[in-house]
């Protein structure tokens, strides 16, 4: 029995000092990468399904403070049409056609359902996502078609239109507004009490404040304008603690306190991979492999905001990261190191790319606004020799290159050039200036050497 007891111990112990050692792994990476780059404000907890293991809060921020969450929305709109599914209002064979006739597609529209807008299967390209969508009350008076390709079940494209439809279907089905939905059906029994629904003005008097960066100095503002069809896609606010409970919820079979709020075979369901493979997109998670080992995640971005969330089943662990700043690279890179210390791996050195990066933008403008100046001084005061054939040709050139960057940004970076300068403005100017700056120096030019009749 001693023996027995003694093994018991050890065993114990053992969990406890591997608890304890990723712990202290966490707590040393973040300490030793966070400062490298100028982050105002960011939440990361880690829980079990029973409670939270670990928080940290940089700047003016605690767990309960609330941030916009990006695209995560996504999971939690899938969430409320699981609830709809459960109380057997919908189903993810329900075509989109017979909730919202309004809505028309010029292609398959009659097989577009729930299940291929939850997956980004309906063939709604992503550009679509940047669309305004008409509100419910709008619907009523003028249709609204859908650009899409024809269903492909080999075919899955990310597209935030896909869940502001969900969105608008949860009101029709529902009858209730979005907000008052998700307030009812989702944050109230998982004890979402800091997640918020709301407009932009409203939210501004709640969330903690948000920046965005010029160069390596992070400069508050405010949220883009959003309509309130985007909100279900990409537009709630919550905590690091209520994400965490969210996590809870899909690590417990759907059960929060021991208290069941979902059958845990829907929730197979939402976690399922599109096309059944072993890695991919399902229903508002995204299933992937780290160090062995498998894990669902949601990563979500405003014009001032980065978040994430994961958890891994077998490690029956999960974590939130949250930021008040869009900080591309450097975002990614902490998200990365969290996951690779959670499954079992070395912790190693954050890329310092985007830090050079930012002092690259910086430098990018004071070149640009030189040669711009120095180049108009000598124009205005005749030190260069101007032919009007010469600077016509050039002029035009300028318009060409200014006038493709519009149309083939999108294909490049998958999002409209206006998109990403609102997104990341002082990157997205730099590259604005690189062209519009030649081209009114070119129409100068053209203008002076026809003054001078060259």
């Amino acid at each position: 029995m001693k023996i027995l007891l003694s093994i018991l111990f050890v065993i114990f112990n053992y969990s406890n000092l591997i608890a304890q050692e990723w712990h202290k792994d966490l707590d040393n990476f973040l300490n030793d990468e966070l400062p490298k780059f100028n982050i105002p404000n960011l939440e990361i907890l880690v829980v079990n399904k029973d409670s939270v293991l670990y928080s940290k809060s940089i700047g003016e921020s605690s767990p309960n403070s609330t941030y916009y969450i990006g695209s995560v929305s996504k999971s939690l709109t899938a969430y409320g049409i699981l609830i709809l599914i459960a109380q057997k209002k919908l189903s993810f064979d329900t075509k989109v056609k017979d909730v919202i006739p309004e809505i028309q597609f010029n292609n398959s529209h009659e097989l577009i359902n729930i299940w291929h807008l939850l997956t980004h299967t309906s063939g709604i390209k992503k550009k679509s996502g940047f669309e305004y969508l008409p509100s419910l009350e709008q619907l009523k008076t003028k249709k609204f078609k859908v650009t899409n390709e024809i269903i492909n079940p080999l075919r899955h494209e990310y597209s935030n239109l896909n869940y502001s439809l969900l969105g608008l279907i949860i009101e029709k089905i529902s009858k209730l507004s979005f907000k008052e939905y998700m307030y009812k059906y989702v944050f109230s029994p998982l004890k979402m009490t800091n997640s918020i629904i709301g407009d932009k003005e409203a939210l501004s008097l709640q969330l903690i404040d948000h920046y965005q960066y010029f160069g390596l100095f992070p400069i508050k503002s405010k949220q883009l304008n959003f309509a309130q069809t985007s909100v279900p896609a990409g537009f709630i606010s919550a905590s690091s603690e209520d994400l965490g409970k969210y996590l809870q919820l899909n690590l417990s079979n759907g059960r929060l306190d021991t208290i069941k709020l979902i059958d845990p075979s829907l929730l197979q369901t939402m976690h399922t991979v599109w096309n059944q493979s072993e890695y991919g997109y399902a229903m508002g998670w995204k299933r992937g492999e780290y160090n062995n080992y498998k894990f669902y995640q949601h990563l979500g971005t405003t014009a001032n905001s980065y978040s994430g969330i994961f958890f891994i089943p077998e490690k029956e662990l999960g974590f939130v990261f949250l930021s008040n700043s869009n900080s591309l690279d450097f975002s990614e890179n902490i998200v990365e190191g969290i996951l690779n210390i959670l499954t079992d791996g070395e912790p190693r050195e954050v890329s310092r790319n985007e830090f050079f990066l930012r002092i690259g933008v910086l430098l990018g403008y004071l070149f640009l606004m030189f040669n711009f100046f120095n180049k108009l001084l000598k124009v205005t005061q005749n030190k260069l020799s101007l032919k009007r054939r010469k600077e016509t040709f050039n002029l035009i050139i300028c318009i060409v290159l200014l006038v493709s960057l519009f149309f083939a940004f999108p294909i490049i970076a998958q999002i409209p050039l206006v998109s990403f300068v609102k997104i990341q403005p002082d990157i997205g100017f730099l590259i604005l200036l690189s062209l519009v700056l030649p081209t009114v120096l070119n129409i100068i030019k053209v203008y002076k050497a026809r003054k001078v009749g060259s």
